[in-house]
């Protein structure tokens, strides 16, 4: 039997993944689109970033356009720096982005983001500063 006629066992399994809502939508779609499961647009997604190759051409590209467009898919995959600071007292932390030329911060916390809320006196209060590149 050669090597091309040989079938390949695949094993699938449930995950519960959590994921952007808005980039969740748009994944939904370019799936309808396909016809096929959001599982096996992930998957072919995934297999092509695994070989460094493109998984959708200009057309596909076009239509993801449109659909970030329509469900307000307003999220990129620049790098950013950020800083996060910890509010003792309050028990939270909160986190900020760095403009590129270093000029601008701006708070992109959701919300607050409780730390050690069950923890007694000090051992609530966390502190710690780390520069991480």
């Amino acid at each position: 039997m050669s090597q091309s006629a040989a079938t390949v066992s695949v094993e699938r399994v449930q995950t519960g993944v959590r994921m952007e809502k808005r980039i969740l939508k748009v994944l939904k779609a370019v799936a309808e689109y396909h016809e096929i499961s959001l599982g096996d647009l992930l998957e072919g997604i995934v297999l092509h970033a695994f070989e460094g190759k493109q998984p959708f051409g200009p057309e596909g590209l076009g239509r993801i356009r449109e659909l970030r467009r329509i469900y307000g898919l307003d999220l990129d995959a620049t790098p950013i720096d950020i800083a996060v600071l910890t509010e003792r007292l309050g028990r939270r932390l909160r986190v900020y982005s760095i403009s590129s030329d270093g000029t601008t911060v701006r708070d992109i916390s959701s919300g607050t983001m409780p730390i050690l809320a069950g923890a007694p006196g000090d051992q609530g209060a966390p502190m710690a500063v780390r520069d991480q590149r």
